[in-house]
């Protein structure tokens, strides 16, 4: 799969921690093994030359509990 089909799947879904968008490249929207497993925010930088991963996994699991316990 890719990110952008993961994006459509979570649309479909009515996710609601899907972010509004998206600032991997183009490379990484289309790679086999990219996955959007993001939460709240984009996991990529928004940079114009190339995106970076940036997310902290273990941030991700602490807002995941932190956005659920509201």
């Amino acid at each position: 799969m890719s990110i952008i089909l993961d994006r459509v799947i979570r649309m479909l879904k009515h996710d609601k921690y899907l972010p509004l968008k998206c600032y991997a490249s183009s490379r990484q929207l289309s790679g086999k093994f990219n996955f959007c497993e993001c939460v709240i925010q984009c996991k990529y930088l928004p940079t114009h030359r190339e995106s970076k991963q940036i997310q902290d996994y273990q941030y991700l699991e602490l807002e995941k509990d932190r956005v659920s316990q509201k």
